[in-house]
């Protein structure tokens, strides 16, 4: 499979822990948590957790926080340790399979999620969330078909397409989930939810669109509002003109970092690699993205490069 393909429909939605064992309902983590204030989140997990170290619930909680901060490494850390603390307990697994999921690795979700399932069968949020990764690598599949076979190109469109009606379908109205009677961590998370399933393949479009230099559906990703950076939008057009035609070969990998959603707009973090026959560069793409009837349109974007860059 092409690397590009690597992290498509990752972003599920990290794990939001519910009605934890040791703080009563409505308490000022889990609002925190609800409003999704995750400085807050990590300041109040801090003081429990200065008291009371190897609490596992304030573990858990601040894991949620750092994954939404974009703080991978140390969510993870967080997660393993209470793993091995407490191997009988599938919260961590839960919350890991959403960490590999988001980071497109759908196998190691899988993984994941199927053990979450030996320890407890009846967890309804892990066989959700599993069903969503097995429909996230069927679309991974499904979508390079259409380029490797032109002659069937509408029936493998038609496959992806309704790949991603299941997949929005899932994440309209999650039910509330209950907690799990679990000792020591007695949580259960919500599942690893496929809401984000259509901004990472409005992405995919996008960059798509710029590898294959089809300028019309490259600017259809786009929203109208679209306002580009440092300069007027009728310059950015013509200069993303000149280099589609001029480019002879296009080669764009993204590895989706961090999306995170507020009233106004979803912001996605990727790490991009570019290059063409006439440049070649690396670094970090911000692309803020709003909805735009049943799509999602690019808004604004931002390119903080690794080297001296003109992308």
């Amino acid at each position: 499979m092409p690397k590009h393909f690597n992290w498509l429909l990752c972003s599920f939605a990290s794990l939001a822990i519910i009605s934890p064992a040791w703080s009563a309902p409505g308490s000022t983590i889990d609002s925190a948590l609800q409003e999704k204030n995750y400085e807050q989140v990590l300041t109040l997990t801090n003081k429990v957790l200065k008291d009371d170290p190897t609490n596992p619930d304030a573990r858990l909680k601040q894991s949620v926080a750092q994954m939404e901060l974009g703080q991978t490494s140390l969510a993870e850390a967080q997660l393993n340790s209470l793993r091995r603390d407490f191997p009988a307990n599938p919260s961590p697994l839960l919350n890991l399979a959403a960490i590999k999921a988001r980071q497109g690795k759908l196998i190691e979700a899988r993984d994941l999620l199927e053990r979450s399932l030996q320890l407890d069968p009846s967890l309804v949020s892990a066989k959700e969330s599993l069903g969503n990764v097995y429909l996230g690598l069927a679309w991974q599949n499904f979508q390079p078909l259409a380029s490797l076979q032109p002659a069937q190109a509408q029936r493998w469109q038609n496959q992806t397409h309704g790949i991603e009606v299941l997949l929005n379908g899932t994440a309209l109205a999650p039910a509330p989930v209950v907690a799990q009677q679990t000792t020591p961590v007695s949580t259960e998370a919500l599942p690893v939810n496929a809401s984000d399933a259509a901004i990472t393949a409005a992405v995919e479009r996008w960059r798509a669109a710029w590898a294959s230099a089809d300028l019309t559906q490259y600017l259809n990703c786009y929203s109208t509002d679209f306002t580009p950076e440092n300069r007027s939008k009728t310059s950015w057009l013509n200069s993303k003109k000149v280099l589609l035609r001029q480019a002879r070969t296009i080669q764009i990998d993204v590895t989706v970092l961090s999306i995170t959603t507020n009233n106004e707009f979803t912001t996605v973090l990727l790490q991009q690699n570019y290059r063409s026959h006439q440049h070649q560069d690396s670094g970090v793409k911000e692309l803020k993205l709003v909805r735009v009837a049943d799509d999602w349109k690019i808004i604004s974007e931002k390119f903080t490069p690794k080297i001296s860059s003109t992308n």
